[in-house]
């Protein structure tokens, strides 16, 4: 093989690799992630012995529902304090607050039930039957839908409440 033919092989791989280390860099400067634009602005004790599961927010009402086991304790973001208790539940994960309906879901896994509840009393105002261990939720706001997931079946389940009918419309 020839000098010169050497020489441009050699200067073209060369070329190349630097194109490649390049575009590396690109890539990785690009991806570097940014400031999120989160910080914490204060912390909250809660107290309590209990542990906790599910932490969901009320954001309009800037009320913090905390999962305790045999409670939810509800938490007013602003003044840090406790300012009420779901009670007569065993074994929750949690509550769904679903403010536009002014009603809460709060999973009751020992019962195979969810409880709703009423957001601004936090009194008891029906219970619905679930799979096995309801440990899951979330609410669809177009169809006005509330999908608790359960998950000590042998097949876990989703089902679909309607808000309409309050009763259990779909077995997923």
């Amino acid at each position: 093989m020839s000098r010169k033919r050497i020489a441009i092989t050699a200067a073209v791989s060369l070329s190349l690799a630097g194109a490649l280390l390049l575009a590396g860099l690109a890539v990785a400067i690009l991806a570097a992630p940014g400031p999120s634009g989160y910080h914490i602005l204060k912390t909250i004790t809660v107290g309590g012995t209990e542990g906790w599961d599910y932490v969901t927010m009320d954001s309009a009402a800037r009320l913090l529902y905390v999962g305790r086991g045999n409670h939810v304790d509800v938490v007013n973001v602003d003044s840090g304090t406790a300012v009420g208790k779901v009670s007569g539940l065993s074994g929750t994960s949690g509550l769904l607050p679903v403010p536009e309906l002014g009603r809460g879901f709060a999973m009751n896994g020992e019962a195979s039930a969810a409880l709703i509840v009423d957001l601004k009393t936090l009194e008891k105002i029906g219970t619905v039957k679930t799979g096995k261990d309801p440990d899951s939720f979330a609410y669809e706001p177009v169809t006005k839908r509330v999908f608790i997931m359960n998950s000590a079946s042998s097949c876990p389940t989703a089902r679909a409440r309607s808000m309409s009918t309050s009763r259990i419309r779909t077995r997923l």
